[in-house]
């Protein structure tokens, strides 16, 4: 008499791929799940210590606020449509630089990999003008564009460029020389080299350069907003500064992080898809 296998068991016959792939799968999906559920429970537990703590007078609540209070103000900000128009600014300037620095930022990045005379001449220029603190450039950006959007963009892009730049140079030479020397042994040209070889092994790193330029481009644009602008969240956090709303800028704070964080859920899906060779 044979027994009879249990419906999701795997044959000890089948390929070593299916068997690791059978047991794997649970641990996959429970790891998953704890990563999404631990950090939720944290943040909820975290809400409701400073609740507590704010209705019970433990804390000052004019200085550090609460978390309903944060919700009332947010809705009020959504109803009169500040919310809205003042992020729509601020991520109408953060779009823009994205798309101007990054890809700059990367063709750069990838020249001066190329060109190694090129890069011996402009290399050691670069971590110098990367220490400029860019909130010092805010002034003269508004004194050159004006208080308008192309002031928080340039203050932005001067950010982005150089984190994109760094991180395509970088994945570059990270490439393994082994493949390149394969390459050269078939006769394949370098710059189809550069195209098949290197640039798909420095995607990641170039990706990894983009998601710390989403950050950095809209601390960018909120920092150039809080020194002179017309809209943006920047400007909402200066004004409810300046009345001691503390409630307020703790609600645009939130809006902000939750900004950041779609943006880099949306870059993490879009390098899956680029990434799916793998």
């Amino acid at each position: 008499m044979t027994a009879a296998l249990a419906p999701d068991a795997t044959p000890a016959d089948a390929p070593v791929e299916a068997r690791v792939a059978a047991t794997s799968r649970p641990g996959r999906t429970s790891g998953r799940l704890y990563g999404v559920v631990a950090p939720l429970a944290l943040v909820t537990v975290l809400l409701g210590v400073w609740e507590i703590a704010s209705r019970n007078g433990w804390i000052d609540a004019d200085t550090l606020s609460a978390p309903t209070l944060i919700w009332d103000e947010l809705v009020e900000l959504y109803r009169s449509g500040s919310l809205v128009d003042d992020g729509f600014a601020t991520v109408k300037a953060m779009v823009y630089a994205l798309a101007i620095g990054v890809p700059a930022g990367v063709a750069i990045g990838l020249a001066l990999a190329a060109l190694p005379r090129l890069n011996a001449a402009v290399g050691p220029l670069l971590v110098p003008l990367n220490s400029v603190p860019r909130i010092a450039l805010a002034p003269l950006c508004i004194i050159w564009f004006g208080i308008t959007t192309s002031s928080k963009v340039a203050v932005a892009v001067s950010l982005v460029v150089f984190i994109t730049l760094f991180s395509a140079r970088a994945g570059v030479k990270s490439v393994d020389p082994d493949m390149l020397t394969v390459s050269h042994l078939m006769g394949v040209p370098k710059h189809r080299a550069f195209l098949r070889v290197v640039l798909p092994a420095s995607v990641p790193s170039i990706f990894a350069g983009i998601r710390l330029a989403l950050t950095y481009s809209l601390l960018g644009v909120v920092a150039t907003e809080m020194v002179a602008a017309r809209d943006g969240l920047g400007v909402s956090i200066v004004r409810f500064g300046g009345v001691f709303n503390t409630s307020g800028v703790f609600a645009i704070l939130l809006v902000l992080a939750l900004m950041s964080s779609l943006l880099s859920v949306g870059l993490d899906l879009l390098e899956r898809w680029l990434l799916r060779w793998q």
